[in-house]
């Protein structure tokens, strides 16, 4: 997998549109489709004090999606759709993750 920074990240892939896909202990995930074949998962929050302005739009049938780079996520990952394996990623090294919590 390539570590990148942030900004590395943002640069390359901050036009993906993602939508909200679950909430979990304080962190929102959101999930999106990357042309050739490969799909992002990333995940804002990580304490109460940030959560609670954050707005998520959700509909019975369909998720409102936005563009990657609107929200300032402490973690991202790009995987291959055939394989599972990650490609590139980041994760902001200030951020207390939960336990058990990122398991690619």
């Amino acid at each position: 997998m390539n570590n990148m920074t942030k900004k590395e990240f943002y640069k390359k892939y901050g036009d993906v549109p993602v939508q909200f896909n679950y909430y979990n202990k304080y962190i929102f995930s959101y999930y999106g489709v990357i042309p050739d074949n490969k799909y992002v998962i990333c995940l804002f929050g990580g304490n109460k004090e940030d959560i609670y302005n954050h707005v998520v739009e959700v509909h019975p049938t369909f998720n409102k999606y936005i563009s990657l780079k609107d929200i300032n996520f402490y973690c991202c990952y790009v995987f291959d759709n055939d394989t599972d394996n990650s490609i590139d990623g980041f994760l902001d090294d200030d951020i207390d993750i939960p336990s058990g919590f990122l398991t690619w």
